[in-house]
This record gives structure tokens, sequence and C-alpha cells, in this order.
């Protein structure tokens, strides 16, 4: 421990009225961590333990003194065999700490894989290969099993650098539908939280997500999906956690796309359309705003997120390494 600095203390969260008690102090460090702000928010948390009775918290976290320096945010299985990120729905996972604070991610992981615990097991899912616990524990690696591959787009000095880097038939593509949806008065705007109600985000969300993928969505296939968007959507807009993009048709919207926003990235989550409005091509509309705006911002990335879906290919030319970890308890 270096000199002058106060030792690492731990404890165990077990209920969410304990897990609600830290959340400004979780949301503090969550800014100053480089994790996901939406998909490691106590907000996500929080929504996917009451949405999955199933789970049950066990957020462990570390403090320096008074002063939280670290959280690994778990809850245990029904039958607490295991400790798990309670959410599936949720793209990236990690120990939520400050980047150079490495000492606390490894005594984190150290603390979770100790025994005496109610679980035998430790499941990490959707871990990237840059997260804090593999750059603390580099042995983790052998325990790192791959899932699937993260289209991402690094943003290039410009936003003409970027289409310039792309096909002619590409370029041509977006050109297209931008001048259609100018010509018959359509309008591109990222939604403001100050002026939109956060509260009409998720049904707004659900109804344009239905209308295009119908009973192959996920949130229509798995109603505790919908529920999880019911809770967590709008508190993720409004402390701008989460950005949307919507394209209007006068006062009525007619498309949107969600983006959780990470350290510097805005990373594309879901969508949708009615099918009457594929005329001009909206997902190619929105995609194109959001990488617009993640320029304007001085992000350095925009990301797709897990999928191999083609569409996301055209648009990005790198992808991530993400999988999952599964330590056993050290007895």
């Amino acid at each position: 421990m270096p000199e002058g600095q106060d030792p690492i203390v731990y404890e165990v969260l077990e209920t969410l009225p304990q897990v609600e008690a830290i959340y400004r102090e979780w949301t503090d460090l969550l800014w100053r961590s480089p994790c996901n702000r939406a998909f490691s928010s106590p907000t996500w948390f929080l929504v996917a333990c009451r949405t999955q009775p199933q789970c049950s918290p066990y957020v462990l976290v570390a403090r320096r003194g008074p002063r939280i320096a670290g959280i690994l945010p778990l809850a245990l299985q029904e039958n607490n065999t295991a400790a798990i990120f309670p959410s599936r729905m949720s793209n990236y996972n990690d120990v939520i700490a400050e980047a150079e604070d490495l000492a606390v991610v490894a005594g984190l992981i150290e603390y979770a894989r100790t025994s005496p615990r109610p679980y035998q097991q430790i499941t990490f899912w959707w871990v990237p290969s840059g997260a804090n616990c593999l750059r603390a524990m580099p042995a983790l690696a052998e325990c790192f099993t791959p899932t699937l591959p993260y289209f991402f787009l690094p943003l290039p000095s410009s936003y003409e650098e970027f289409l310039q880097s792309k096909s002619r038939a590409f370029r041509k593509g977006v050109y297209r539908a931008k001048r259609k949806a100018t010509e018959d008065g359509l309008e591109l705007r990222q939604l403001d939280p100050d002026s939109f109600p956060p509260e009409c985000i998720p049904e707004l969300f659900l109804s344009l997500n239905y209308a295009r993928f119908g009973e192959e969505s996920a949130f229509w296939k798995h109603p505790p999906n919908a529920d999880f968007a019911r809770l967590a959507l709008p508190t993720l807009f409004a402390e701008k956690q989460m950005v949307v993009f919507a394209l209007l048709q006068g006062k009525e919207i007619i498309g949107i796309d969600l983006s959780m926003v990470g350290s510097e990235s805005f990373c594309t989550w879901n969508g949708g359309y009615p099918p009457e409005a594929e005329p001009w091509s909206p997902g190619r509309l929105l995609i194109d705003a959001g990488i617009r705006r993640a320029f304007e911002l001085g992000l350095k990335e925009y990301d797709f997120l897990r999928g191999p879906q083609e569409w996301k290919k055209s648009w990005s030319n790198q992808s991530r390494t993400v999988g999952h970890i599964e330590l056993s308890v050290c007895t």
C-alpha cells in the first residue's frame, strides 16, 4: 500500500435498500471510471434485480477511508450456487473503479472468491478484453472464454474522413437517404431530457421496436425485458447515461435509436420504426446521426455492441473480443 494511503476495507451489500443507499457514490465513481455509464450504473443493477426475482443482490464494495473506491456488482442466483452479473441485457460488465486503481480491482476479485461465500462459483458475463478485471489480474486470461464479436468504429479526425474511408456505394446510400428525408420534410433530432419527458421514453421505444420486429422483438418474446425497459430507461435518459436519437415526421416520432454512453463512446443498443417508414432508411439515418453527434462531442468510437449482423460490419472497421470468465471460490 502506498505511503499515506488508507487501507482497503471490504463490505457486502445484500439488500436493495443497502444498494440504493450508495446510489450517488456509485454514480460518482462510475463517471470517474472507464466503465459504460449505463450498463455499469446503479440503475441498471437495481432494475435487473427487481425484474428478475431469481436474483438477489450481492454487491462487493471496497472503501479507502469513507470513500468508495471500487464496486463489484454481483447477484446471487436462486439456488445460490453462483454469483453473476445479473442482467444478460447488459453488453459490457466489469469491476467499477478508476482506470489506474488496479489494486482495488484485484482486491475485490480476490475478496469475492475467498471462502466463506454463499456461492461456489462466480460467472462474469460480457467482459471486454480490455476490462479493468483483466488488466488488474492478467492471470484471469486463462479463464476467459470469447463469446461474440463486437463491431465498432474508431472515429478518425472528422466525419468527412470517416465517409471517405467507406465505399462509393456506401456513401451514395447515406447521401441518398439524407436527401430523401430532407425533401420529404423529415427531421433528425437528439432528444433532450430537459424538454422531452423521460417517462415517455419506454412506451415510445417499445411501440417502435414492436413495429419493427414484431414477435421477434426481444422485448416481446421475453416480457421481463420490457419490464426492464419501462423501469430503467427513464432514469438512464434523465441522468444522460443513455442518449436517444429520433426521426420525426412533423411532430410524430417515426424512428428511434437508443445509445448507451461509454466513457469515450456511443454504444447503439436498440431501436425501431414501423414498416411504412422503410422508404426513408430510418436505421441508416439514425446511425448516421449518432456518429455525427459522436464527432461533435469528440468521442473516440461508435460501438455497435454484440451481434454479427451484416449492417454492423458495413458501418464499422474493427471488432473487439468479449467473453465470460468463470471462477471457483477458494477453500
